[in-house]
């Protein structure tokens, strides 16, 4: 064999001693890129997913104080996309005034013992509006047993909180009424029992406590009687007479009694807004 064959034959090892590394180098490439796009579907798929739910979700690392939310948290708190201030004071001052100590002790609560906990809140946006947060977040320890990071994930629930704060603004009107007025009113369920009864009727009733009337059967408490002391029987109660028919009675020539044993003549108006509720209303001729 000559020089030429040998240097022939030396230079194809050469090459290929060489192309080994490069394919390895290639090889290694192609999966980073292929790792990478699958990272960056898995994220896009996730922030669908958060915004079809009206959710998003945080990082706190307790170490460097940091405080991570992505976009669609910081867009459920008002915030464009980075206008978080990345801190736990930055978000304790987003929560509305009223239930910031709520949160607080939560995460308090979370810090010490490690537990999944949840709560919900307001937060107030730069235009004044105002919308319900409801939150899930657990604190991870470290080796020597200290807190070291929250990671939760919130969810955007004013729509179902819209109808909540009506109902509640609606019977604390209807509470308002009925401890404003002068007039009688107590309720009874489809037992009988007393379910509420306002500052009026306890007074003209005779009793101090509302304790006292609550959950007894009104009949036997203020409706046991004729006039003339003998029993009446609750199957002949015009009153109790709306929880078996669903009309309403406006019965004439009654009497209740007080809780001093007296009686006085009442003309008890009975309706039935619901299969639960009987509002009768005592428009009394002597309240004393």
């Amino acid at each position: 064999m000559g020089f030429e064959s040998k240097s022939l034959i030396f230079l194809q090892l050469s090459l290929f001693v060489l192309s080994i590394p490069v394919l390895g180098i290639a090889t290694v490439i192609e999966e980073k890129d292929s790792v990478e796009k699958t990272l960056r579907e898995s994220e896009e798929r996730l922030r669908l997913a958060q915004q079809a739910a009206r959710s998003g979700t945080f990082e706190w690392n307790m170490r460097t104080g940091v405080n991570t939310w992505t976009p669609e948290l910081e867009a459920m708190y008002g915030l464009p996309p980075g206008g978080f201030g990345r801190t736990q004071t930055a978000f304790e001052n987003l929560v509305h005034p009223d239930d910031r100590a709520g949160v607080i002790k939560l995460d308090d609560a979370a810090m010490k013992s490690g537990q999944l906990t949840k709560g919900e809140w307001r937060v107030v946006w730069a235009d004044g509006s105002v919308h319900w947060i409801a939150g899930r977040w657990q604190v991870f320890m470290d080796a020597s047993g200290e807190p070291a990071r929250m990671i939760g994930v919130n969810i955007d629930v004013t729509e179902r909180k819209r109808p909540e704060e009506a109902v509640r603004e609606s019977e604390d009107r209807l509470r308002l009424i009925l401890e404003s007025t002068e007039e009688a009113i107590y309720g009874i369920d489809l037992g009988h029992r007393c379910t509420f009864c306002n500052p009026a009727c306890l007074r003209t009733l005779g009793y101090e406590r509302i304790d006292q009337v609550l959950g007894k059967n009104t009949h036997d408490l203020l409706h046991h009687s004729r006039a003339d002391g003998t029993f009446f029987p609750v199957e002949e109660c015009r009153v109790h007479r709306v929880t078996r028919t669903g009309e309403g009675v406006h019965a004439e020539g009654e009497v209740f009694w007080r809780a001093n044993g007296t009686s006085f003549p009442t003309w008890p108006l009975s309706t039935l807004p619901s299969a639960n509720w009987l509002k009768p209303r005592l428009q009394t001729s002597a309240a004393s």
